[in-house]
């Protein structure tokens, strides 16, 4: 029998996609089992775009969680254990569930942050350092 958080995840990111918004992974990179681009981490984080136009063959239920995405136009194998991912959430309303703990003071990286950005295709570039990035307050709101 598989542990809860692939039930939780599944049904979030089923929550996510049926509420017709993008479901992200706050996945912590520093974890044995990782493998994503590492050009697209920064501070040991990666935000990975799950929705379905942007990954093919996602399989949440599975441990390790495994998908292929686009970064920087070509398609990319990740994996990630579920102990890696920290936070599954939609992107515009930046609500989801927190699947591990957090110091107190945690901010989650907004979207302005992150070390890289999306085009309209589900595409990753790696944003140059001198790209201006728009300040925008970070936030999530917890799920009971």
């Amino acid at each position: 029998m598989l542990p809860i958080k692939p039930y939780m995840l599944q049904a979030c990111y089923d929550w996510i996609c049926d509420s017709g918004l993008t479901p992200q992974l706050l996945v912590d990179a520093s974890l044995s089992g990782v493998q994503v681009p590492t050009e697209y981490v920064q501070d040991n984080l990666i935000i990975l775009n799950i929705s379905p136009t942007a990954v093919r063959e996602l399989d949440l239920m599975g441990e390790p969680i495994s998908f292929s995405a686009r970064f920087g136009g070509h398609f990319r194998s990740i994996i990630v254990p579920l102990d890696a991912v920290q936070v599954v959430y939609a992107r515009e309303s930046r609500q989801g569930i927190a699947l591990a703990s957090f110091d107190e003071g945690f901010v989650m990286p907004s979207e302005g942050n992150s070390p890289s950005k999306e085009d309209d295709e589900g595409n990753f570039e790696k944003i140059k350092r001198d790209t201006p990035i728009k300040a925008k307050k970070p936030s999530l709101k917890l799920v009971d």
